[in-house]
């Protein structure tokens, strides 16, 4: 904090009285002076110097956003609904009101065994999830959450279960399988014997007899190696009052749990988990195959209208198999194309339903023959399937499929998919329904998105509106400022203006595309979006607004462009990632994902694409495009990062627009990644180029061919972020785990001014190095755009802090003054 500067106390305003034990040092009246100089002096240099810390606050995101499932509990008298995000858990009480957004806690016997405290990237499903629906890793059954190891990404080969809508969590443990040796013979199917020779059976030793590390008796032969499956591959299969089912790459267990029996902390796995044997389901000759292995998929167990069970299993085609009532093994009854993403069936009917990539098949014949069904107005080419829901038939309404489509439509049957109607039309950012979820109970149906947070149906999928009251999954992509200085936030869920104070989260949707790049023209104030679909839209002041389709829908084989605000993040091919507008004339460019730069001749009203010059596309084969900026002329500048880590990071420059490029200098990658930032000031000549680099902060004179390095606290971290607001350059610097703003002045001398703050992020919660993705600096507050959501602070006073040299020179020249004085009181006492 900053010092305060106190004047001394004068008892009163009475003179006190002169102490008759201080009269030698009276004859000695320069010591004192001399230490009176130095207290004011101290006091001085305190004036001048501010806090060194800045306290952050997060800022709440705007509503909506992405989802990844939705869970229901179903209760009395209405459901309570859990969505799992990247932002963590939101829960839905009554399905009605606002979002609850939780802060889930492990139970106290777990923090003891130290097995760590689930956190908001523990409890969401991840995003590569071997294409499994979400709703087959985050579930809920018998009013309980579960949540698959393998998406957890603990580290641990246990599950994580809730009993409370997710605010504690235990762990559950997962089956055990016994290892197996080398397959025997087939025996006879009459024989009681177990197969040994399926890699599924479950020989388990006794729970409560621990293996112990070595033989005790040598007539006895040692235990057999027991090991769990692995948790990458495992998921559920919920088929509710029909049982509670897990499944691995090649087993599966039922849970044994009754529906009102409590789920014990200390239960052993063979108390949890009942073995189902898959005798029969294997493929032949599997061991001496050199391709794929195969994988199960999709399991429906028997039902009274139904007396047989169904699997799916994945190889380079979907083998589909069925075992009846009564019969030991599986048999195999069909082949198809594709992977399947579902397999359900039609309440009180004997129909199958698989939706696969390759469409929509029903079965009318227990699973023998397979048709293919089409969905009104399309055909197999134009859309995938992404999700499928069969409600089912009630006394008023016959069964009912909804079927969601990869680019946000939903269609609906009401005669088992003999003809389907579109209810929700295609979204324009194409942010498709992801998850289904159904409550038979209450007949009502919620939807997941990619981007438009959760959608409810109150009438069977006929008419659908969103419920995202508090629900904020929104996702930064961009952020800015407009012309009137107010800060602009673009997201999956729309482009926003902030109103009012941050911490407040109150925000104004300006467009409600999903937004990937924002860039403002200075002159006019019009704001130009970037869309995920390779949209750009132009905002004027007075709100009108003009869309182009900017990017081509073909592949153009273009360099990939990552920009590191999108790290980690997976992006469409035709997203426009960044846009850079000349600061002397009307022509901006546009750059997308995978479709290669755009051009603008009218201030961005219409866009062309850009060819590179096929000699300059050569030589970047292997390498992105991180970076890119513009300068007066037709100056442009790039940066480009090898996929091969060793490959050095190049700097590229054209005087032409883009024709013709050189390459001016090459920076040498470190032991891990480290983005490369690239400023240029207008008010500066053209040829000035700044850059910031690992733990290097550089200023070039000659449009990036040579480089002269400017020292500071940054060359001892990482310089994770780094923008340049008029003239001031912002830093973020990671040094000893620890985040710092650093504000740089007066970069043309030789050693610049600069003032360093130490960032306090809430709760005590650092966030990681890789986790912070862009800046910005408006209305008096600078804004950090992260993984874990938005953060802002209060940009330091320039007013409250001399600059380092001036702090220091004014303390010693008050120093030498003050001893001055004492001196001359000396003399004049002598």
């Amino acid at each position: 904090m900053i010092p305060t500067c106190a004047n001394p106390p004068t008892h009163g305003g009475r003179v006190p009285p002169r102490d008759a034990s201080a009269a030698p040092h009276a004859r000695r009246p320069w010591r004192a002076s001399l230490l009176l100089a130095l207290l004011i002096a101290g006091f001085l240099a305190g004036c001048v110097e501010e806090r060194s810390s800045i306290d952050l606050q997060r800022v709440p995101m705007p509503e909506g956003g992405s989802v990844y499932t939705v869970a229901v509990l179903d209760g009395d008298p209405e459901p309570s609904l859990v969505a799992p995000s990247h932002a963590g858990l939101f829960i839905h009480h009554s399905d009605r009101g606002a979002w609850e957004h939780i802060q889930p806690r492990s139970q106290d016997a777990l923090r003891q065994q130290r097995l760590g405290q689930p956190n908001d990237e523990a409890l969401t499903p991840a995003r590569r999830a071997l294409n499994f629906r979400p709703s087959e890793l985050f579930t809920a059954h018998d009013s309980r959450l579960w949540l698959a190891p393998g998406v957890s990404e603990t580290g641990t080969q246990e599950f994580l279960t809730s009993e409370d809508l997710g605010r504690t969590w235990s762990r559950t443990p997962l089956p055990i399988i016994a290892a197996q040796p080398e397959d025997p013979p087939d025996e006879p199917e009459t024989s009681d014997a177990p197969d040994a020779g399926s890699d599924t059976q479950d020989e388990r030793p006794p729970s409560d007899q621990p293996a112990p590390d070595g033989p005790t008796d040598e007539t006895q032969p040692p235990a057999e190696p027991t090991l769990r499956p692995n948790p990458a591959h495992l998921r559920f299969v919920n088929t509710g009052e029909l049982g509670f089912y897990l499944m691995g790459a090649n087993n599966l267990w039922k849970l044994k749990l009754p529906a009102d029996a409590p789920l014990r902390a200390d239960a052993q796995p063979e108390e949890l988990w009942e073995n189902i044997s898959l005798r029969g389901a294997q493929l032949d000759d599997d061991s001496n195959r050199t391709k794929l292995p195969y994988m199960l998929r999709h399991y429906l167990p028997a039902a009274p209208q139904r007396p047989y069970e169904m699997l799916t299993m994945l190889r380079e085609r979907l083998h589909i198999y069925r075992r009846d009532a009564g019969e030991p093994k599986f048999k195999e009854v069909a082949v198809l194309d594709g992977a399947d993403s579902q397999l359900a069936t039609v309440p009180g009917t004997n129909l199958v339903l698989i939706l696969t990539s390759e469409g929509l098949f029903k079965s009318e014949d227990d699973g023998k023959t397979w048709n293919r069904l089409t969905w009104y107005s399309l055909t197999q080419d134009d859309t995938q399937g992404q999700a499928l829901q069969v409600l089912a038939a009630t006394p008023d309404h016959p069964a009912t499929l909804l079927l969601a489509l990869e680019d946000g439509a939903i269609y609906r049957s009401d005669d088992l998919g003999e003809k389907f109607t579109e209810v929700r039309p295609p979204d324009l950012d194409l942010r498709g329904v992801v998850d289904f979820a159904y409550s038979r109970k209450h007949d009502r149906v919620w939807a997941a998105t990619n981007g438009a947070g959760v959608l409810r149906s109150l009438d069977r999928g006929k008419t659908w509106q969103n419920i995202n009251d508090e629900l904020r999954a929104t996702r930064a992509s961009d952020i800015g400022a407009d012309e009137s200085d107010a800060f602009l936030l673009g997201t999956d869920a729309g482009l926003y203006r902030l109103a009012g104070r941050p911490e407040s989260g109150q925000w104004q949707m300006l467009q409600p595309r999903a937004i990937t790049a924002i860039r403002v023209e200075h002159d006019s104030g019009a704001i130009l979006s970037g869309t995920t679909t390779g949209a750009i839209v132009r905002l004027e002041t007075s709100g009108k607004s003009s869309v182009s389709q900017a990017a081509p829908s073909a592949p153009t084989g273009a360099t990939a462009f990552r920009a590191p605000r999108f790290r980690g993040m997976d992006l469409p091919p035709r997203a426009i990632v960044a846009i850079e507008a000349h600061p002397d004339n009307p022509q901006v460019y546009a750059w997308s994902a995978h479709r290669g730069p755009l051009t603008s001749l009218d201030s961005g009203v219409s866009w062309t694409s850009l060819a590179l010059n096929p000699a300059f596309e050569s030589a970047l084969e292997g390498s992105y495009i991180s970076n890119f900026t513009t300068e007066v002329g037709e100056r442009i500048y790039l940066v480009t990062r090898g996929l091969n880590p060793s490959a050095p990071t190049q700097l590229w420059r054209s005087y032409n627009n883009g024709e013709t490029w050189h390459a001016v200098s090459s920076l040498e990658r470190g032991p891990r990644p480290s983005d490369v930032f690239l400023a240029h000031n207008p008010s500066l000549s053209p040829e000035n180029v700044f850059m910031a680099h690992r733990n290097r902060f550089a200023r070039s004179l000659d449009g990036g061919s040579s480089w002269r390095d400017l020292r500071g606290p940054w060359s001892d971290g990482e310089i994770l972020l780094y923008e340049l607001i008029d003239d001031k350059h912002l830093l973020i610097v990671e040094s000893f785990q620890t985040t710092y703003l650093v504000l740089v002045t007066d970069t043309e001398q030789e050693r610049p001014s600069f003032r360093n703050y130490q960032l306090n992020w809430p709760k005590r919660r650092g966030i990681d190095r890789a986790d912070i993705h862009n800046i910005s600096v408006q209305g008096g507050y600078f804004f950090l755009s992260t993984d874990r959501g938005l953060y802002t602070g209060k940009v330091p006073d320039e007013h409250q802090r001399l600059p380092n040299g001036l702090a220091v020179l004014i303390t010693i020249i008050s120093v030498a003054l003050l001893t001055l004085l004492g001196f001359g009181i000396m003399r004049a006492t002598a």
